[in-house]
């Protein structure tokens, strides 16, 4: 009987232990780059990833074609001025307007988001150790579930040891040993909105707070009009005709989705195919305009960075994201918060 016991109590402590250790370990990958990098030396859609993923992505674009006049805006339309591409996002973006050299602003948002010009930008930052890789993604969220359970079955155990009389004493220390593992627990979860590293989180602090990137004013920004919106999401964009549009394609989606429209679904699947298809998984493929998603679709955005289905946004950089958004493949984590010590 006393054999049994031990038996219990060890496994008891091996079950709260061995999956804290792990929690502890993935969160120490997580601290990304040694060395120090300034957004000058970014892409500009390389930035707008990093401080709103896809959707920012694909606000920054239109924005700087329609900065330098090579398309229009009316009535909610996107019109090709001129057919000339600067980069990946943008020749996507002229991939999406078709034979015609149009599309509406709405469904152009949609597909820039979803497109698979969008991964190389993912696989950039991770690169550069300013994301977490898709492996650790995957794996810390697993890894968080698995310690929850072994904290379960480690105090039932111990419980079942102390309520039965023989070696209690013994069973409080993995009883005990369950403190520090919510402290661990607390302090090594998974990032909740961007999936950042702590170099990335730091740079996209830097990038929405220091001087000259967080400024809001196109004229001084370091890359204009289309940098601003990298940067702060539409919502900087107040009283112009181009707020307007992003606004108005906002309100379009809304309104088809009050209408019991399933372009929601269609949407889903397909940013999942889209994210099948690549080897990693897109940040904020499925969110209108960034990456938060809320549930009410009400068109503001926390301080993360991201604009939202209006345009309206905020500045810290990212920390927070909507259950309705899936971790794996748009939302992912955000983050940078959290530090084990």
């Amino acid at each position: 009987m006393t054999f049994v016991v031990v038996a219990a109590l060890c496994a008891a402590l091996l079950c709260i232990l061995i999956p804290t250790a792990r929690l502890m370990i993935l969160r120490r990958q997580a601290q990304g780059s040694s060395w120090s990098l300034r957004p000058e030396e970014l892409d500009l859609t390389v930035v707008a990833y990093l401080r709103g993923g896809a959707g920012r992505v694909a606000d920054t674009a239109v924005t700087a074609m329609h900065a330098d006049g090579r398309l229009t805006l009316s009535g909610g339309r996107v019109q090709v001025v001129e057919p000339v591409a600067h980069d990946a996002v943008e020749r996507a973006l002229l991939k999406h307007c078709g034979s015609d050299w149009s599309n509406t602003l709405r469904t152009l948002r949609t597909k820039l988001r979803q497109d698979d010009a969008m991964a190389p930008l993912d696989t950039t930052l991770v690169k550069l150790g300013l994301l977490l890789t898709p492996q650790l993604r995957r794996r810390w969220p697993r890894a968080v579930t698995v310690q929850l359970a072994g904290l379960i079955a480690g105090a039932a155990l111990a419980l079942a040891v102390l309520v039965q009389g023989d070696l209690w004493a013994w069973a409080l220390v993995p009883l005990l040993s369950t403190v520090p593992a919510l402290v661990v627990r607390h302090h090594c979860r998974p990032p909740a909105g961007i999936p950042y590293t702590d170099a990335g989180a730091a740079l996209a602090r830097s990038i929405g707070n220091d001087d000259p990137w967080s400024r809001k004013n196109a004229e001084t920004h370091p890359a204009g009009e289309a940098g601003i919106v990298a940067v702060h999401g539409t919502g900087v964009l107040a009283g112009t005709e181009l707020r307007k549009a992003f606004e108005q394609a906002a309100e379009r989606r809304r309104s088809r989705r009050r209408s019991g429209s399933s372009w929601s679904s269609s949407s889903s699947s397909s940013s999942s195919s889209t994210s099948s298809s690549s080897s990693v998984a897109v940040v904020g493929a499925s969110c209108d305009g960034g990456i938060f998603c809320s549930s009410g679709d009400s068109g503001s955005s926390s301080d993360s960075g991201s604009s939202s289905d209006s345009g309206s946004s905020s500045d810290s950089g990212g920390s927070s994201c909507s259950s309705s958004c899936s971790s794996s493949s748009s939302c992912s984590s955000c983050g940078g918060g959290s530090s084990c010590s």
